[in-house]
């Protein structure tokens, strides 16, 4: 989720998205739409942890990468199974590459530690958008059916 392994820019300009997308969600998002941020904030904040702070071999980081993102892969698809919207199904497909990335070294597909990094992390910004837009899509919605929100 994200980049951590890129220029500092980079991850400033993730973090940035990330800290206003959730607070964007926060003022105006709904149950699923907090569900999902919340879980694309911590699988991000797992992801950074994993890279910072464990000094072990690269098939061990792997390991604990591959179990981030099948959690967060989890909550989405249900989230998308679960939610009568159709934004949760695109978040989660992006999801979806973003877990197959991490599997490629497994199916013996050679890929520098860095392309890797970024093949898993750059899904992590069409997500975002994905919620966000998600979201305003439905408060115009029910702003102009007059409806309450349901979820």
């Amino acid at each position: 989720m994200g980049s951590v392994d890129g220029s500092p820019l980079v991850g400033v300009i993730y973090a940035t998205l990330l800290i206003g997308t959730v607070a964007y969600i926060l003022v105006r998002g709904g149950i699923d739409e907090r569900i999902v941020v919340g879980v694309l904030m911590l699988g991000s904040i797992d992801t950074y942890l994993i890279y910072m702070f464990l000094d072990q071999s690269f098939t061990a980081l792997q390991l604990l990468l591959l179990v981030n993102e099948a959690v967060v892969l989890a909550v989405l698809l249900t989230v998308a199974l679960w939610s009568k919207r159709f934004w949760p199904i695109p978040v989660a497909s992006f999801q979806v590459a973003a877990f197959l990335s991490l599997l490629t070294p497994y199916f013996g597909v050679n890929i520098f530690s860095h392309g890797l990094g970024v093949a898993q992390g750059i899904w992590a910004y069409p997500q975002l958008v994905t919620l966000v837009w998600g979201t305003i899509r439905g408060n115009n919605r029910r702003a102009r059916f007059n409806m309450l929100r349901t979820s």
